[in-house]
C-alpha cells in the first residue's frame, strides 16, 4: 500500500465510523421507539388525560375573495405542536440526539379539520406525507403549506366600500375537549404566534384589517380554534370602473329635457340612456352573490335610476302631445292660465307669456238685411233706380260678404295658433319641470350612495384601526 492511499484511509476512516455510528444510533432509537408504539392510540399515559395542541396558522397570501360566489382561498403555514409520551427518550443513552425527523404516517397524527371546507378533507385528516420533527421530551412540530378554500358570508349592503369577515373553525374530527383541547399557538422563544402575517404578501384587492384567534366550545363539546379575518375591499377599482360611469349615465338622462322637442331624437336618446343603465345593472349584478338576504346600495341606485329615466322617458311623450295638440284643440282653462303662465313659468325662470285673451264683452251681430234690399227700401224708390246701379250694388254686396268670410277665416286661424302656441309653452314648463325634479332626485340618490356608504367604510376603517 503506498504512502498516499495510508494517508487518505487515515482521514477518511474516522468520518465513516462516526457516520456510520450516528445512521446506527438513529436506527436504534427509532426502534426503541416503535418496538412497540400504537399510531392509533391517543398518545398519553392516563387515557383520562387531556392532550393539549398548539396551533395557528401563519397567513401567506389571499388566492380570492369571490363576494359572488361566496368562497376564500388563502395560501397558509400550518403550525402545530403537542407531546406524545409515547416518543420520549434520554438523549445520553443515544449518542446525545436530542430530535429525529419523521413522517406524519409514522406516528399518531392529530384529526384537525376545517368546518367551512369546500373540498373533501382527508388529506386534512391523515397526511402521511408531512414531515414532521420530534424531540427527546416528547414534543412534535408539524410545519406545512396549506391551501385552504372555506366558505363566506359576504355582506354586500355597503359594496364597493364592504367589509367581509370572514371565520376559519378549525377542531378535532373524532375527539371532544375531554380528550384533545386546543389552544392557540404561542412560542415566544422562536416568535411564534397563532396569527403570524410576518411574511404576508399584500393582496391587491383586498386589505387585512385584522387576523385573530380565539378558542370556543363547539356543540358536541368540540374544541375548536376560531380564526377571525377581516377584509375590507379596495375600493378605486370600482370607483373608477363603476361608480363613476353609473353616476355620467345617470346625469346624461338629463340630457333628455334639454333636447328641443323639435328635434326627432329626444325619444330615441332617453331610450338609449335607459338601456345603458340596464346594461350597468347587468355588469354590477356580476359582481354580487345570488342572494336576497343582502342588496347593496349601489343596486337601490341603478333602480332608482332606471325608475326616473323611465319616468323621463314617459314624461317625454307626454310634453310631446303637448308641444303637438293637433287640430281641433281647445283651449287652456281660463282660471289656471294666470296660475301657469305669470306665477309658474317665471319660477321655472321661463318668464311671463302674453297668453290669449278673449274680448270679456261678446259682439253684437247686426242682422242687417242685405244691402241692395236696404238700399233700395230706405235710401232709393225702386223706380228711381236704374238697371246698371242695382247691378253695381248686388256687386258691393257680395264683395263684403266675401270679405266678411276672410276676415272671419284669418281670426280663426290666428286664435288657433295662439292656442296652440299656450299648449307649446306649457310643454316647455312641463319639460323644465321636469329638468328639475330629475336633477333633485339624482343628486339626493347620489348622496344617499355615495356618502353613506363612504361613510360606513371610513367608520369601519376608524374601528379597526
Amino acid at each position: 500500500m503506498s504512502y498516499a492511499t495510508s494517508c487518505i484511509l487515515v482521514f477518511i476512516l474516522p468520518t465513516i465510523r462516526h457516520l456510520y455510528a450516528d445512521g446506527s444510533t438513529n436506527q436504534k432509537l427509532k426502534e426503541k421507539l416503535f418496538c412497540t408504539y400504537d399510531s392509533i392510540i391517543r398518545p398519553v399515559s392516563n387515557p383520562n388525560d387531556t392532550l393539549k395542541v398548539s396551533y395557528g396558522l401563519a397567513l401567506y397570501k389571499i388566492i380570492e375573495m369571490s363576494v359572488a360566489d361566496e368562497t376564500l382561498q388563502l395560501l397558509v403555514w400550518q403550525r402545530m405542536s403537542w407531546k406524545d409520551e409515547n416518543l420520549m427518550w434520554d438523549p445520553n443513552e443515544f449518542g446525545q440526539i436530542k430530535s429525529i425527523n419523521l413522517l406524519g404516517q409514522s406516528i399518531w397524527f392529530p384529526d384537525i379539520v376545517l368546518y367551512q371546507s369546500l373540498i373533501s378533507t382527508e388529506i386534512d385528516v391523515k397526511p402521511g406525507s408531512i414531515p414532521l420533527k420530534v424531540f427527546s421530551t416528547g414534543l412534535v412540530h408539524m410545519y406545512r403549506p396549506l391551501k385552504i378554500t372555506a366558505g363566506c358570508d359576504a355582506d354586500v349592503t355597503f359594496f364597493p366600500y364592504d367589509t367581509q369577515t370572514c371565520t376559519l373553525s378549525m377542531t378535532s374530527w373524532t375527539f371532544d375537549a375531554s380528550a384533545l383541547l386546543l389552544v392557540p399557538l404561542n412560542e415566544t422563544e422562536r416568535n411564534l404566534t397563532a396569527t403570524d402575517m410576518s411574511k404576508f404578501s399584500e393582496d391587491p384587492a383586498w386589505k387585512v384589517d385584522s387576523f385573530s384567534a380565539e378558542s370556543k366550545l363547539e356543540p358536541g363539546n368540540h374544541s375548536s380554534l376560531a380564526f377571525t379575518l377581516v377584509l375590507s375591499r379596495r375600493p378605486l377599482f370600482f370607483e373608477m370602473n363603476l361608480l363613476v360611469p353609473t353616476v355620467l349615465i345617470a346625469i346624461l338622462a338629463l340630457v333628455t329635457f334639454l333636447i328641443p322637442m323639435t328635434e326627432g331624437g329626444k325619444i330615441s336618446y332617453a331610450i338609449t340612456v335607459f338601456l345603458a343603465l340596464v346594461v350597468n345593472l347587468l355588469i354590477v349584478s356580476g359582481y354580487l352573490p345570488s342572494t336576497s338576504l343582502t342588496t347593496p346600495i349601489l343596486s337601490y341606485y341603478l333602480m332608482a335610476c332606471i325608475v326616473l329615466v323611465t319616468v323621463s322617458l314617459l314624461m317625454t311623450n307626454f310634453v310631446l302631445s303637448f308641444y303637438y295638440p293637433g287640430e281641433n284643440v281647445k283651449p287652456i282653462p281660463k282660471l289656471l292660465r294666470p296660475l301657469l303662465f305669470k306665477v309658474l313659468s317665471r319660477i321655472l325662470l321661463l318668464g311671463g307669456y302674453s297668453y290669449h285673451q278673449e274680448d270679456q264683452k261678446e259682439l253684437e251681430k247686426l242682422d242687417q238685411e242685405p244691402i241692395d234690399k236696404f238700399l233700395i227700401n230706405n235710401a232709393y224708390p225702386k223706380d228711381a233706380l236704374m238697371e246698371f246701379q242695382l247691378t253695381e250694388i248686388r256687386l258691393l254686396s257680395e264683395i263684403n260678404k266675401n270679405v266678411e268670410s276672410l276676415a272671419d277665416h284669418f281670426n280663426s286661424a290666428e286664435s288657433d295658433d295662439q292656442v296652440t302656441d299656450e299648449w307649446k309653452f306649457l310643454a316647455a314648463m312641463i319639460d323644465r319641470l321636469m329638468l328639475i325634479l330629475y336633477a333633485i332626485a339624482n343628486v339626493g340618490a347620489v348622496a344617499i350612495m355615495y356618502f353613506g356608504t363612504k361613510a360606513q367604510w371610513s367608520w369601519m376603517r376608524s374601528l379597526n384601526n
